[in-house]
């Protein structure tokens, strides 16, 4: 077998989502959902050298009361499946993982994919053992891109779960199968998320947090970044990533945080003028192509009505006809629920499907 550390082969790989590279390190972090390194090898064995950080629980739930560790998940996809051929959690102790083998050398174009959100769980890759060589990728017809900014329901937290009252396990955290990911895929577009579980548009006294989402989102990983006490921050690069769409789904968080703040009236009207900015500062980073949908759902619909206002306002006053609001829909009677009443993938697959529709409406 021989060793190739990424620095020697990254030109080869194909990467998706808002990837890390630290040239000191030799890493490659795919810490945000769904982030994904895409390799072309021909060979008959393939092992992926992966460095995982760990998080802990939010509630000390573990079977001794105490907070537990969290590590991350990955899975590998060949060809053009959209089923795993291999799912696996990363941890200190387990560091190489097979993304392929075969008895005789043969070409397989490999998709290695981030599962778990962002800042609970980090990965990143350091490079490979082979049987075999790297080549370079095929062209790639162009696609269209879109991206997703959002809390739990976009990260999936939960959605492989089923109706535990509390508690974040890595391995029922499935991105793949969030109504993002879904509605991308069935759309053909390369997909993007920066969400976080728990996350509010902006800080709310009422809920406070590590971060908002609108400190995290002009920057490539700041939460990896800060972790590490790196600086300046790595700025994500807008003009080589043009969006077509951005979905934004955020407001449940805020709702909690509104509720429990000392004045909830004065802290609503704060989270109106907190989106209406965020919007105008998502149109400045990303230019005037892409269409900024502000949804919500399936959960949390308390600041609906502050959404729309914040929407109506921004578009009034800046004259952007290019920003909508959509009410996802929400979780069903009869759809199973995840932990914290998260929605299953049952919902999600409902979703993605009101979500696809609304695109396909929306003008050219």
């Amino acid at each position: 077998m021989e060793w190739v550390p990424l620095r020697d082969c990254l030109p080869l790989l194909r990467t998706r989502g808002r990837v890390l590279w630290q040239e000191d390190a030799g890493r490659l972090y795919l810490n945000w959902t769904c982030c994904q390194v895409e390799m072309r090898f021909r060979g008959s064995c393939l092992v992926a050298c992966l460095r995982a950080e760990s998080g802990l629980s939010g509630q000390p739930d573990g079977p001794l009361g105490e907070h537990r560790v969290l590590w991350p998940w990955a899975a590998v996809l060949e060809g053009e499946d959209q089923e795993f051929s291999r799912r696996f959690q990363v941890d200190d102790k387990s560091r190489s993982m097979l993304l392929y083998f075969s008895p005789r050398p043969e070409t397989r174009r490999l998709r290695l994919v981030k599962l778990t959100e962002n800042m609970r769980t980090a990965l990143a890759l350091e490079g490979f053992w082979m049987e075999g060589e790297l080549l370079p990728p095929e062209p790639e017809a162009p696609r269209g891109r879109i991206e997703f900014v959002g809390d739990s329901i976009t990260c999936g937290y939960g959605n492989e779960g089923l109706g535990r009252p509390q508690g974040y396990y890595p391995a029922e955290e499935n991105g793949w199968l969030t109504y993002g990911a879904l509605a991308a895929r069935s759309m053909g577009l390369e997909a993007s998320m920066v969400s976080i579980s728990g996350i509010c548009l902006a800080q709310r006294k009422g809920k406070p947090e590590r971060y908002a989402m609108r400190e995290l989102y002009p920057y490539t990983d700041r939460v990896e970044e800060d972790n590490q006490g790196r600086a300046p921050l790595t700025r994500w690069d807008f003009e080589a990533h043009p969006l077509d769409y951005l979905v934004m789904n955020l407001g449940a968080n805020d709702a909690m945080g509104v509720d429990n703040a000392p004045d909830p009236e004065a802290e609503r009207q704060a989270f109106e003028g907190d989106y209406e900015n965020f919007l105008a500062r998502l149109r400045q980073l990303n230019g005037p192509r892409p269409w900024i949908v502000c949804a919500l759902g399936p959960i949390g619909f308390g600041l609906l009505p502050e959404i729309q206002k914040a929407v109506e306002r921004y578009k009034a006053a800046s004259g952007d006809g290019r920003v909508s609001l959509l009410r996802l829909p929400g979780i069903e009677r009869l759809d199973p629920v995840g932990p914290w009443g998260h929605p299953h993938w049952v919902t999600h697959q409902k979703m993605a499907r009101a979500l696809e529709e609304y695109l396909q409406g929306l003008p050219r």
